[in-house]
């Protein structure tokens, strides 16, 4: 309805805008949109952004290794890794913490992927409007938004990846 002519060629100007900024709000992080970037710092004084990713998928997890749920569901990603595959890159985007050493935490459990620190205001998060720990999306090769939200690793993301896989409209050359 937003985004009929109506609204979006309405006399008022204030109509048409709010018509785009509703259309806006609805359509983000939608299947097939384009997915905001993620340029945070990794280890040893490092910056990654997910733009660089080269595998046919990206998933994405926010966690905060603060919380219990959280240090369970990113251990998982060793097993998911597994069940997955060469076709998805792991990228850990955690929150920065006094309490828990995140680097020593991903190695001591040897956990795959790439992982970054957020911002202290947690900007990556408010981009992808994270509301609650752990959240999980998943992007293509063209960091175009494919699940969002993805389910996290303990609750089943590689059965959902398995039918997405599956499905003749998602198979990739």
């Amino acid at each position: 309805m937003v985004t009929s002519d109506y609204f979006t060629a309405h006399i008022l100007k204030e109509i048409r805008q709010m018509a785009a900024t509703l259309s806006e709000k609805i359509n983000y992080l939608q299947p097939g949109t384009a997915a905001p970037g993620i340029c945070l710092p990794s280890g040893d004084n490092l910056t990654w952004c997910s733009t660089a990713n080269t595998l046919t998928y990206l998933y994405i997890l926010f966690a905060d290794l603060e919380i219990p749920v959280c240090r369970e569901q990113v251990k998982y990603l060793k097993t998911m890794a597994e069940k997955t595959g060469s076709q998805v890159q792991f990228l850990i985007v955690l929150t920065p913490s006094q309490k828990v050493n995140n680097t020593e935490f991903l190695s001591r459990n040897q956990i795959p992927g790439i992982m970054v620190t957020d911002t202290p205001n947690r900007k990556a998060g408010r981009e992808y409007k994270v509301r609650s720990y752990p959240s999980a999306f998943l992007l293509d090769r063209q960091h175009r938004v494919v699940l969002a939200p993805a389910r996290p690793p303990l609750d089943g993301f590689e059965f959902q990846f398995e039918d997405l896989t599956k499905s003749p409209a998602m198979r990739r050359p």
